[in-house]
């Protein structure tokens, strides 16, 4: 019997230059390439799942197991073709839904 992996959805702000997606999607498999290698399920492979533009937020999913690390990589990674451009990450969730509630959406009123 083949165990589904359980994802997580690791939320990031970019802070220093602008990227666009397409950037960021290739800064991401460069930067996680050594953790995709020893997968035991594609599943858990790291995917840019969302990235809005115009607040430099990303939402990257990746399998339970390789939190520690993906968030490792993403904490460690500065200068993306300029030295003053870094992953800040946001937080965690387990649903994609929660995700976009938490660190997507803007408060109410404004």
């Amino acid at each position: 019997m083949e165990v589904r992996a359980r994802r997580r959805y690791v939320a990031f702000q970019i802070i220093g230059s602008r990227v666009d997606r397409g950037k960021v999607a290739d800064i991401l498999k460069s930067l996680l390439q050594q953790i995709s290698l020893n997968l035991e399920s594609p599943e858990a492979e790291p995917k840019l799942i969302l990235f809005d533009e115009a607040a430099q937020r990303g939402l990257l999913r990746c399998g339970h197991r390789l939190l520690a690390q993906v968030k490792d990589k993403l904490s460690r990674a500065e200068g993306m073709n300029d030295k003053s451009a870094k992953f800040i990450i946001l937080g965690v969730s387990g649903t994609i839904k929660t995700a976009k509630r938490k660190f997507f959406s803007s408060p109410r009123g404004t």
